[in-house]
């Protein structure tokens, strides 16, 4: 049995919608994969509930590290 057909009688779906399924969690993880890392990081607090505060305090962090990072290459 080919991996679509044990797909859909495992989720109890068609074929086209296990299609359909595969082709939405692929452009979902194609997004997710094309974002910076500050909006994979915004991204992530989102999903879990994280405030403002520490969407900020990241931020800044983010923008420490950045700014070590030109020192360190004399920039």
């Amino acid at each position: 049995m080919s991996e679509l057909k044990n797909l859909a009688v495992r989720w109890s779906v068609s074929q086209a919608e296990v299609v359909r399924r595969a082709i939405n969690m692929a452009a979902r993880s194609d997004q997710t994969a094309h974002s910076s890392p500050l909006e994979a990081l915004r991204q992530y607090h989102k999903k879990h509930g994280q405030d403002k505060t520490y969407d900020k305090r990241s931020q800044d962090y983010l923008d420490e590290v950045k700014r070590n990072r030109k020192h360190w290459r004399g920039e």
